[in-house]
């Protein structure tokens, strides 16, 4: 093994010193391995902070029990649920309520966010791993503009993230004061609420 010296932050090396206590094994076969994840994770195109972000995203997916499906199989299953008005509505409903439930899973692990920014910080990492192919966003006085773009290739689609957004962000505190739903795309004003 090679050896070389890296400069870091005092409170990484107590960090470090202090995990490699609890697992018991040498502070530089730690450092070493944390390195190598970092390495590969940029080599994927993420940042070691993206990592940091994916691994809040997978504690929080724990709490709502996901099932990873390709986005075309998801699409002909809500095409199958949403053929008749009455069960759209009610996968609408649904989705609102899951938006809701991880929202409060947010919030009950780690706190209420202090901005939606940061929030959409996480949504950006996420979009790296899913059907949001991009996700942009702009301030406009208090409000946010959240545009996605993503792979899905159905209104119905676009509608049921609409409603999980609007569950999500009802919880967190905000309003979706306007909403544009386009196949493969969806543009929210996100205010907060009584603005």
């Amino acid at each position: 093994m090679k050896r070389t010296t890296i400069a870091i932050s005092e409170s990484t090396a107590r960090r470090l010193s202090e995990l490699s206590r609890k697992r018991k094994v040498v502070m530089s076969a730690l450092a070493t391995e944390a390195l190598e994840v970092a390495c590969d994770a940029i080599d994927m195109g993420l940042t070691p902070r993206d990592l940091r972000d994916l691994i809040v995203i997978l504690k929080l997916a724990s709490f709502i029990d996901p099932v990873l499906l390709p986005m075309d199989v998801v699409e002909k299953l809500v095409a199958i649920a949403s053929s008749d008005a009455e069960t759209l509505d009610s996968l609408i409903r649904d989705f609102k309520q899951l938006g809701a439930r991880t929202a409060s899973a947010t919030i009950s692990y780690y706190g209420a966010p202090a901005d939606v920014e940061e929030i959409l910080k996480t949504l950006t990492v996420i979009s790296k791993l899913s059907a949001f192919k991009e996700v942009k966003t702009a301030r406009r006085d208090e409000a946010l503009e959240i545009s996605i773009i993503g792979s899905w290739k159905t209104e119905v689609t676009s509608k049921l993230i609409k409603a999980f957004m609007m569950g999500a962000f009802e919880i967190l505190g905000y309003d979706i004061k306007e909403a544009y739903v386009g196949v493969g795309s969806l543009k929210v004003l996100v205010t907060p609420k009584g603005k």
